[in-house]
């Protein structure tokens, strides 16, 4: 289903996100909650992109990655 695509897309940005922040390749853009779920995520990377009709016309991946920073902003 198209759910469990994105839940797929959400896990792959997610842990090579977590993989190029701990390699020291980048700063972290997003800091998931521990006990953020896939459900949740799910949720907010739908709402992300139905609120920026704009945005449809992107890669799923810099959508997912632009949900992550907007929902999930590191405290710096």
């Amino acid at each position: 289903s198209n759910v469990n695509a994105c839940v797929h897309c959400i896990s792959n940005i997610s842990v090579m996100h977590d993989v190029f922040v701990d390699w020291g390749f980048m700063e972290p853009r997003w800091c998931l909650d521990s006990e953020a779920t896939f459900r949740e995520l799910t949720k907010k990377t739908m709402r992300f992109i139905y609120d920026n009709p704009n945005s449809q016309s992107q890669y799923s991946t810099n959508l997912i990655a632009n949900s992550l920073a907007e929902n999930y902003p590191c405290n710096k």
